[in-house]
């Protein structure tokens, strides 16, 4: 029987992809795959292998049947996220590969149909989503691949995306203003003091004590100034998740898995040790 793509070309046969990603000047393209699975359980190991086999950069899968909302790692550096219901019925899941999770901005679970994700793409924002039917004009080419063993009921259907290029969209961090922190030196912490004793009496009731704090905050904010709300520039964040903890980690959780494996008082020890 003779299958032919969405956009009317006729199937070769057996798909060989050569390129997993390039580059056009103002066009990225790369592979993108949708499958239907029956079921992810046990299955996991052979997705990856599928993807990198078949060289796909994004696999969307159905029927996953997997319970609730949530990301994870599968091998050779594979992220999905999935989104079912509390019943282990229907379930769809992205798989990005290594190289795009690290873009992801936003997941978007809507039911166990339909979800989103958002990433960038060597500068725009990307939104993959379990239908693409607006985004149809992006697709160069689209085949069908028989003989899949993951999937036996279904065919693995494959497609060759192009995404335009654009600016990189910033990021807005916009946090509330708060008063700076300038008591520690001598000269704003005087002119601090002296404001609110002059400002202040003795309050007796509720409403007066109100406001007392209105105006001790009114001199924080002239005398002292307040943030722009934009955070602390990126060198100035300190990022405790260095590789020294990773290996400490690390160490701690084969230590337990020895431990657990073996159940010998010197595995025993090592763990708490490693704790």
């Amino acid at each position: 029987m003779s299958v032919r793509n969405r956009i009317g070309l006729p199937d070769h046969g057996r798909v060989q992809l050569k390129k997993r990603v390039y580059q056009r000047e103002g066009v990225c393209t790369f592979q993108t795959g949708s499958l239907n699975v029956g079921t992810m359980k046990g299955k996991s190991r052979e997705i990856a292998d599928l993807m990198s086999r078949r060289q796909l950069k994004i696999l969307c899968v159905k029927e996953v049947r997997w319970k609730g909302n949530k990301a994870k790692e599968l091998a050779e550096g594979y992220k999905l996220y999935y989104s079912g219901t509390k019943s282990r019925r229907n379930g769809v899941e992205i798989i990005l590969d290594k190289e795009l999770k690290e873009g992801v901005y936003e997941v978007d679970c809507k039911s166990d149909r339909i979800m989103a994700v958002k990433l960038e793409v060597a500068g725009p924002l990307l939104i993959v989503l379990m239908h693409l039917k607006k985004h149809l004009k992006e697709v160069r080419s689209c085949q069908v691949i028989n003989g899949e063993s993951v999937g036996p009921q279904h065919r693995l259907l494959v497609a060759e995306c192009d995404i335009k290029i654009g600016k990189r969209m910033k990021r807005k961090c916009i946090r509330p203003q708060k008063i700076k922190w300038k008591l520690k030196e001598e000269g704003p912490r005087d002119e601090f003091v002296q404001k609110v004793l002059s400002e202040l009496k003795s309050p007796e009731d509720v409403q007066e004590w109100w406001e007392v704090n209105n105006k001790t905050k009114k001199i924080g904010e002239e005398v002292l100034g307040k943030t722009s709300g934009k955070g602390a520039p990126p060198e100035k964040e300190t990022w405790w998740w260095e590789e020294e903890v990773q290996n400490k980690i690390k160490g701690k959780r084969e230590a337990k898995k020895n431990w657990d494996l073996n159940g010998t008082q010197a595995a025993r020890e090592v763990y708490r040790i490693a704790r």
